[in-house]
């Protein structure tokens, strides 16, 4: 299922680029 990658691809962003935002 695409849906499937596109979440893991989205979860990982999140754990990369949430960071930066909080700091």
């Amino acid at each position: 299922m695409v849906q499937i990658q596109i979440y893991r691809i989205k979860m990982a962003g999140i754990r990369y680029i949430w960071p930066h935002f909080v700091a």
